[in-house]
């Protein structure tokens, strides 16, 4: 099901239209990242954001509000795709994440 009939861009909708979540917000950019949630939340970690195109983010800047999204979340899942960061960066960044 994940692999055919949702991607990256579209797989929360099904949990948002079984109202498992209410909401959900993209932190793509700088500005997004200077928010603030408010528990209770998910936190889907998409490791792909740590690629080399997306620097125009400071990675440690990345690094330390993600940390802080990971403090605050009830619960976290993280993801990649070889197709969009070295997966050796990969797993470098989520060791660097979770030790904290």
């Amino acid at each position: 099901y994940a692999n055919f009939e949702l991607n990256v861009g579209n797989f929360i909708r099904p949990a948002l239209a079984l109202g498992i979540f209410s909401e959900m917000r993209l932190v793509d950019s700088s500005s997004a990242f200077e928010r603030r949630y408010d528990a209770p939340y998910v936190l889907d970690i998409d490791v792909d954001i740590f690629a080399p195109e997306m620097d125009y983010i400071d990675p440690a800047y990345k690094l330390s509000k993600i940390r802080e999204y990971i403090r605050g979340a009830d619960f976290i899942t993280i993801a990649t795709s070889p197709f969009f960061i070295d997966q050796a960066l990969a797993l470098k960044v989520v060791r660097a994440l979770l030790e904290f």
